[in-house]
């Protein structure tokens, strides 16, 4: 899971994953919010809900 949250934020937040990151130094996933209240991929506006 640490390997999709580090590419997700969506498993960064649902998993609260905040403190594994800052233990392992690993930089916050970046995204972005659509139109319609997702969580997008800021470069490439995918939805980043495994759904």
């Amino acid at each position: 899971m640490a390997v999709e949250a580090a590419d997700n934020a969506w498993f960064y937040y649902r998993y609260n994953l905040a403190e594994y990151f800052a233990d392992n130094h690993l930089k916050v996933p970046a995204y972005s919010i659509d139109s319609d209240g997702f969580m997008v991929h800021p470069i490439t506006g995918q939805r980043l809900c495994p759904m």
